[in-house]
């Protein structure tokens, strides 16, 4: 039974260090457009070179949760506009605010003459 109670003591102690450790943060912001200032949806949010991603809710707002602290680049992108790159940097338990204003891209496409015969 003693050896029981140590174990226990040792199984705690090691599972409270490893929450301990383990420790992430997370970044959050709104993103809208430089012309309408409205909120853009459905906006690609990522960290480059890494599997963390989201996309923006209806409001513009995204959020990436339980990122390991690190140097990243967060980039926004979205069709129809000029993608955003940012560095970044996290620390452990930290919540980052990155707000982004996205460029609409205008896209010229040639003439195409139709003739008929």
């Amino acid at each position: 039974m003693k050896r029981f109670i140590q174990l226990s003591i040792l199984l705690f102690i090691f599972f409270t260090f490893m929450d301990a450790a383990a420790q992430y943060a997370a970044i959050e912001g709104n993103i809208k457009d430089t012309d309408s200032i409205k909120a853009l949806a459905n906006v690609t949010v990522y960290l480059e070179n890494s599997n963390f991603s989201t996309s923006t809710n209806g409001s513009g707002y995204y959020i990436i949760n339980n990122v390991p602290a690190g140097e990243y680049k967060l980039v926004a992108s979205n069709i129809g506009y000029y993608s955003i790159k940012k560095n970044i940097s996290l620390a452990k338990n930290d919540t980052l605010r990155q707000d982004f204003v996205m460029k609409e891209k205008i896209v010229s496409m040639p003439v195409v003459s139709v003739t008929g015969g």
